[in-house]
């Protein structure tokens, strides 16, 4: 039986506001961390998931802080220690001065940050020393380790050979040169791969990881959760895994604490998680049902229910070839000069959608995608290319007659939030849409167009709310609301769910397919293809300024694909750390080769031995039957 090494009881956590009430973030929380074991912590923001961690590390700020329980850590040596045994030494008459108490944690604590336990931390440029080269900062964590162990001090030479080694263990390429790089010369991938060797390079028997994949592509994300999840075999590790993600808690731990309001509302075994195995608490199976991950137990219901479901998108297909054109694009191209590197965002693009279509826009950061979207409502110039909205040539457009056609386009940015006004109200913003957008309205028609346009996106009553009193998922939908009055035929819709909980990512989902109609076209940019197949009708690959690929949304799971796009379903099903490697080496190779663009780290490239053609032949698309794909390595037999 494994041994414990860390055991939480009764926690309680609370912070008092400026109006001197007192908020309990974690309340009465208790969990136990063991040997060789990943305990998964999911919740949504606010949840009180990190605050939970954060007592366990010693690094809560803001008073009164942790006010409660217990926590006892297991070193490598010595007895048990309970990191709050003094904590009522600090408390009187239920007041607590948070700096006496920090100032006590940080002598106990730092006998135990390191080799007892350690962290990786959501945003790893603000962990790593701007200043430091990264190889160095590895090396400051193996020398920390070895002198509290009391072991002798290593050459240069032999602390250098261990740095190499770490960094290979993390699947960084070319080590040597990353050794020497600072963080600002890598990326974010590259950074959180060195937060994890610095990490592991400390040998600690604790390893906390607080959301160490935000803001990372799906791929990346990928390859770093494989990484993590080999530490813990090949190190033995206990690790303590913060997510709102259930797709990540579910693929690395064995067991699950699900959080929400300070408070644990369900405990359970990841494989009953998965096979569905008991009754869940309903927000437990909203976000399931957010992942995509739900196992009805009835495979023959879920082969019916795919195959319909297939045939209503193949149904769905041939409407939308039979219906007019909405949007083309020809042969689009953008280059972004910064002093004197050059960075090709657009190479050569077309693109086609059809009235009343969902068209998804895959591609991790950097692919061109949001470049692509913002081209074709002309919120940037092209180097070259023709947009046709509406058999209307927009490149022709100036002026007046410019806003005049804008009121036909709309785009949804990545934070839709810094667009809404924090001192006017959820009338007075959609109120002044209407004006522009619909000036013959009077205002007794304007307050029944806001009724009914607040009804549409689920905020009743909320016309006199301000943004400051609207939570994360309500701003979206006021955002959503101000577009929907101008009753555009086209949305471009960036990333509409980035930076939000899994339960309210689904909610932007169906809000977004119960208020298209048959007259409203999507382009919806993305790199959450678990989200986007929730809606869209046929799918478009981009890789470093190229369509690689395009495809109807029911051949995803059927046919061949480009070696890239089966690298996005792996990293998205979040499949084995071997099924991952198989799919070809790192992304952030950003050579911008003259043949394909994947060529450089393509696994059928180098299967089929025609690596070089890929290098420097450029591959067109190709269409079968309503499937496009630019790839020298699959021939049609593959693909059909």
């Amino acid at each position: 039986m494994s041994e414990i090494v860390l055991s939480v009881k009764d926690l309680v956590v609370a912070f008092d506001g400026a109006n001197g009430n007192r908020k309990v973030v974690v309340d009465g929380v208790s969990f136990e961390v063991k040997q060789g074991e990943v305990l998964g912590i999911l919740g949504e923001s606010g949840s009180g998931k990190t605050m939970s961690t954060q007592s366990v590390l010693g690094l809560i700020d803001g008073e009164p802080g942790v006010m409660g329980g217990k926590i006892e850590f297991y070193p490598h040596a010595g007895p048990k220690i309970d990191l709050l045994a003094s904590l009522q030494d600090f408390i009187k008459d239920d007041q607590k001065s948070n700096r006496a108490w920090q100032k006590h944690t940080y002598q106990q604590m730092k006998a135990l940050w390191g080799s007892g336990m350690t962290a990786i931390f959501q945003n790893p440029k603000k962990s790593l020393d701007p200043l430091m080269r990264v190889g160095d900062q590895v090396k400051e964590s193996i020398i920390s380790r070895d002198l509290r162990l009391n072991q002798t001090i290593k050459s240069q030479e032999e602390y250098h050979a261990q740095v190499i080694e770490i960094l290979k263990q993390v699947q960084l390429r070319e080590p040597e040169r990353v050794y020497l790089s600072f963080p600002h010369e890598l990326s974010g991938g590259m950074c959180q791969r060195i937060m994890i060797a610095v990490a592991i390079a400390a040998q600690p028997k604790l390893l906390i990881a607080d959301e160490p994949t935000t803001g990372l592509d799906a791929t990346v994300r990928a390859e770093v959760l494989a990484i993590l999840k080999q530490v813990i075999v090949d190190r033995g590790n206990a690790m303590l895994y913060i997510s709102h993600d259930i797709r990540e808690i579910l693929y690395l731990t064995e067991h699950v604490i699900v959080m929400r309001h300070g408070k644990i509302i369900e405990r359970a075994k990841t494989v009953d998680l998965i096979n569905g195995v008991g009754e869940r608490h309903p927000y437990t199976q909203t976000l399931l049902e957010a992942s995509g991950l739900v196992d009805t137990g009835d495979a023959s219901q879920s082969q019916t229910s795919s195959s319909q479901s297939q045939t209503d998108q193949s149904h769905e297909q041939i409407m939308h070839k039979q219906a007019p054109l909405i949007l083309k694009a020809k042969n689009l191209q953008k280059t972004y000069q910064v002093s004197s590197h050059q960075t090709i965002a657009l190479d050569h693009v077309d693109l086609e959608i059809r009235q009343g279509e969902v068209l998804a826009l895959i591609g991790e950061s950097g692919s061109g995608k949001t470049t692509l979207g913002k081209a074709i409502l002309r919120l940037l110039s092209l180097d070259a290319g023709e947009v046709w909205f509406d058999g209307i040539d927009l490149l022709k457009l100036s002026g007046t007659t410019l806003r005049e056609a804008r009121k036909s386009f709309q785009m949804i940015f990545q934070n839709q939030q810094a667009n809404l006004h924090p001192k006017m109200s959820v009338f007075e913003m959609l109120e002044e849409s209407l004006l522009l957008h619909q000036p013959n309205l009077d205002i007794v028609q304007r307050k029944v167009q806001i009724k009914k346009l607040l009804d549409q996106v689920g905020l009743y009553q909320h016309e006199n709310r301000y943004v400051a009193s609207l939570s994360g998922g309500e701003q979206r939908r006021v955002g959503l609301a101000r577009i929907f009055a101008t009753k555009p035929k086209l949305v471009v819709a960036d990333e509409p769910t980035s930076g939000l909980d899994a339960a309210i990512k689904l909610q932007t989902i169906d809000l977004l397919a119960q208020l298209k109609s048959e007259d409203l076209s999507y382009l919806l940019i993305s790199h959450d293809l678990g989200l986007v197949k929730k809606i869209a009708d046929r799918m478009i690959v981009m890789l470093r300024g190229r369509i690689i690929e395009l495809l109807p949304m029911s051949e995803l799971y059927t046919y061949a694909h480009h070696p890239y796009t089966q690298r996005l379903l792996a990293a998205t099903e979040l499949g084995s750390h071997e099924q991952t490697q198989k799919t070809g080496g790192s992304v952030e190779d950003t050579t911008h080769s003259k043949g394909c663009v994947y060529a450089n780290t393509c696994p059928l490239a180098k299967e089929k031995g025609i690596l070089t053609k890929c290098q420097t032949v450029r591959p067109e698309l190709k269409s079968i039957g309503q499937h496009q794909i630019a790839c020298w390595g699959r021939t049609q037999d593959e693909i059909i």
